[in-house]
């Protein structure tokens, strides 16, 4: 178990008492910019990385298309710089799983029946050839990779964002342009057979296979559609309502599906 293990071993209990309180409602990279839709993707690599202010993150390299041969990739972060792994809300003064964190949870839970947490606990060093923006070229770093994700498949809710470009000022800060450019985003997962959120897995009436209702909503209300992000002073982190109980019922419904 690396440092990211760790921390969440240390943290999880606190955290899974959050995820399990969480009740937030919700409508629910790579070579090219994809369209806003949902991508059937397979992980081809995922592992854990660290901002430079020292937020932790998960990088995700995914394949879609034909033989999964298209190549999407995304860092998601889970924690702030002080490595916390939840936020206060300002609306109601509770304390929330972060977006990244309740994400990267949904997808482990989804995958392997395990928490993010519990995926956690075997993981893997292996070095992986990375760009250094410093060095502008690949170097090999090692990095905790989440071998029991490893080829595993699940629907991906992806948005394609328009945002205004930023630069580094003369002073060394980072300023808003006016210029804009296109990005995507996973906004939510469905589990790859039933078209299902955890969520919706988890919060199921009886031992019916939900109607995978975010699914629904989200290809009718995004597909094809471009999203204007809104500024970082904007404060655009939202807790998704997708943030599901590491305690889940996936199994047992997908089952009886």
């Amino acid at each position: 178990m690396g440092i990211l293990g760790n921390l969440l071993k240390t943290q999880s209990s606190n955290t899974r008492q959050i995820l399990e309180e969480s009740q937030e409602v919700k409508t629910g990279g790579g070579n090219f910019i994809l369209e806003t839709d949902v991508y059937k993707v397979k992980i081809k690599d995922m592992y854990a990385i660290v901002s430079s202010g020292g937020a932790l993150g998960i990088r995700l390299i995914l394949g879609y298309g034909d033989n999964f041969s298209n190549e999407y990739r995304e860092d998601i972060y889970i924690s702030n710089k002080e490595k916390k792994f939840t936020f206060t809300d300002k609306k109601d003064g509770k304390e929330k799983p972060l977006p990244g964190y309740a994400l990267i949870n949904d997808i482990c839970c989804l995958c392997t029946d395990k928490s993010l947490a519990g995926v956690a606990e075997n993981t893997v060093e292996q070095v992986k050839k990375v760009y250094d923006f410093k060095t502008k070229s690949e170097v090999n770093e090692s990095h905790e990779t989440y071998v029991d994700l490893i080829d595993q498949i699940f629907l991906a809710g992806i948005v394609k964002q328009e945002e205004l470009k930023k630069k580094y000022g003369s002073d060394g800060k980072l300023y808003t342009t006016d210029e804009t450019r296109f990005t995507n985003h996973i906004q939510v997962v469905f589990d790859s057979e039933t078209m299902n959120t955890l969520y919706e897995f988890d919060h199921a009436e009886g031992e019916d296979v939900p109607e995978h209702k975010a699914y629904d909503s989200f290809m009718e209300d995004l597909k094809g559609k471009v999203i204007k992000k809104k500024d970082k002073s904007d404060n655009t982190a939202k807790p998704s309502n997708d943030t599901a109980p590491v305690q889940h019922r996936r199994s047992s419904l997908r089952r009886n599906a």
